[in-house]
């Protein structure tokens, strides 16, 4: 339904009903669709639209021509407020990962060519990770980021591998797009990805792939544990556990769980 024209008369309020009307498509509306729907003149659309995407608060798709709410608003959300839904799906179950494994468990989304972690819960071991919500890590070299570029659409995909700023941050960093290429590939295959002490030395992870109800990748959850308190055969070992806690969390999300690989 359009919206009254007293609900545009700011541009923060233009702001909010752009977000509320992008949030009601189950595909990313156009420039023309939001237009008509929100009877806004053409020119205050346009500077709302380009103020929000460069906010990442919206992210535009070009292979739909549409616009669609940006990972950022998860991030702010989670910062500000502790009720929110993939925080209530998640938290139990890391809780029991975590008990189970005795380590730390992340979970982690993407926003833009960032990771942003979402919820943790650290290990009460004597040397902890301190990975704080809302803070942000590579991609190609995580556990979660690359699960989360393993399954994101290839369309995506292929638009945001060249962007990514492939750094090194150890001596075992993948830092060339062939080799990030074959390395997704792998762990398509095998339905879950490992952390070789990519992002941060003796610290690896293993990590695995949750789902939206339209059966795409949303986030990821991960072990992390270092090395010399957990052989590479002990994190392996922790798989099944690690999967049926995205699982879980999938369901609980309704989300569709996609294929999954095992250890070889």
């Amino acid at each position: 339904m359009p919206k009254r024209a007293a609900d545009s008369s700011t541009p923060l309020s233009r702001a909010i009903l752009v977000l509320e009307e992008v949030s009601r498509h189950r595909t990313p509306p156009s420039f023309s669709t939001l237009m008509k729907e929100l009877k806004l003149p053409k020119s205050s659309l346009h500077r709302t639209l380009a103020a929000l995407t460069q906010e990442r608060l919206l992210e535009f798709r070009p292979e739909d021509s549409g616009y669609r709410l940006g990972l950022r608003l998860s991030g702010l959300s989670l910062k500000a407020v502790h009720g929110l839904e993939i925080r209530d799906a998640v938290r139990p179950e890391i809780e029991d990962l975590s008990k189970q494994v005795q380590e730390n468990v992340l979970v982690g989304q993407r926003d833009d060519t960032q990771l942003v972690y979402v919820d943790r819960i650290q290990s009460q071991q004597t040397l902890q990770m301190i990975s704080q919500l809302g803070n942000r890590a590579p991609l190609h070299c995580t556990g979660l980021g690359k699960t989360i570029l393993a399954f994101t659409e290839e369309d995506t995909l292929t638009a945001l591998l060249p962007r990514l700023p492939l750094t090194r941050s150890t001596d075992t960093t993948i830092c060339d797009l062939p080799s990030l290429q074959a390395e997704l590939q792998e762990i398509r295959q095998q339905g879950y990805a490992i952390d070789r002490c990519e992002h941060q030395p003796e610290i690896h992870c293993i990590a695995a792939p949750i789902y939206a109800a339209n059966g795409k990748i949303m986030a990821a959850v991960s072990i992390s544990a270092p090395v010399f308190r957990v052989p590479y055969a002990t994190l392996t070992q922790w798989l099944p556990a690690l999967q049926d806690a995205a699982r879980r969390i999938t369901l609980k999300l309704g989300g569709i769980m996609a294929g999954e690989g095992t250890t070889s």
